[in-house]
């Protein structure tokens, strides 16, 4: 008859825990390294190219002369078997675990950081993003997720504005008023929140007091 350990669970909780900080470690160790050696040795220029906008037609493909071109600049899969840089995987690592180890101001460079905000998914936790990031691209990606339309000139032009803004008239709309003391907490967090990003707020409507 085996006995079960109580501690057990939490032991391993606390193993991952610092696994996983350790890998971060690695990757921002990796990142430091890639850009000193960058920055001493080479200068790299990256090109983004819209491959959309050249990609051939389906008529244009059938055509015998496409179908026996070789090269084919406009592939946009050509690297798809790469192997990805020693970069990328560490950058990764990190998007991977961003929720639990939210590193943004430790990366070396700013196109890291760059990277990070365009590669890091727009569900994260709200409280988690806002206090961290704020490049106005991961707001922007976060509300063209999120709505299907947005009116950035009724937010100052700021996207970051746009979605405190419209997260909190959403919040505000669905805000049961008959349990508002029991949701007090929530709504001064909230409110403690998005303060510094609310400006001006439209409610549509607000649910009956039952």
């Amino acid at each position: 008859m085996s006995v079960s350990n109580p501690n057990s669970i939490h032991f391993k909780t606390f193993f991952s825990i610092i696994k996983s900080k350790r890998i971060i470690q690695v990757a921002l160790s990796i990142l430091s390294c890639i850009h000193t050696h960058t920055h001493t040795h080479k200068h790299t220029i990256s090109i983004l190219v819209n491959y959309d906008s050249h990609r051939c037609s389906e008529d244009t493909l059938l055509l015998s002369q496409e179908q026996e071109r070789t090269l084919r600049a406009e592939d946009a899969s050509w690297d798809d078997d790469i192997i990805p840089d020693l970069k990328i995987l560490a950058l990764r690592v990190i998007v991977s675990t961003w929720k639990d180890n939210p590193v943004l101001k430790d990366l070396s460079t700013c196109a890291d950081k760059d990277v990070l905000v365009e590669t890091l998914p727009t569900d994260l936790p709200f409280e988690l993003t806002i206090t961290r990031i704020d490049n106005d691209f991961y707001w922007e990606r976060a509300a063209k997720d999120r709505w299907k339309h947005n009116d950035l000139t009724e937010h100052g032009g700021s996207w970051r504005r746009l979605y405190c803004e419209r997260h909190l008239v959403e919040y505000l709309e669905t805000l049961e008023a008959s349990y508002f003391e029991a949701q007090r907490e929530e709504c001064e967090k909230l409110m403690t929140l998005v303060k510094n990003y609310v400006h001006v707020i439209r409610l549509h409507c607000l649910m009956p007091t039952k």
